[in-house]
């Protein structure tokens, strides 16, 4: 029958919420972010973290979220700047480089 005991109403000790990603781990990061995602069939030569974080769990068969990813890898102290493509200005000086007339 029921337990009517004020102390059967303690919450047990546990271990918590489980490492999400545990096969995945601080090493496998640092190593897979250093290696050149060109080299390894991927059409970009910078890892973005939803890229990186579906080739984790492709590679290691154990599923990672780009969040999960994000956040262990500040933990990691592992930074990056997305590359920004800039279109350069028209040379002021470009006719005289050339050997264009500099008289107006």
């Amino acid at each position: 029958m029921a337990d009517h005991r004020a102390d059967a109403l303690v919450d047990r000790p546990r271990s918590g919420r489980p490492p999400a990603a545990p096969a995945i781990t601080d090493a496998r990061i640092v190593r897979q972010f250093h290696r050149d995602p060109l080299r390894l069939g991927y059409s970009t030569t910078v890892w973005t973290v939803p890229l990186l974080a579906a080739h984790l769990s492709r590679t290691h068969a154990c599923p990672i979220t780009p969040d999960t990813l994000r956040r262990r890898m500040r933990a990691l102290g592992l930074r990056w700047k997305r590359p920004r493509y800039v279109y350069a200005d028209k040379d002021p000086h470009r006719a005289q480089k050339k050997g264009g007339s500099c008289a107006g």
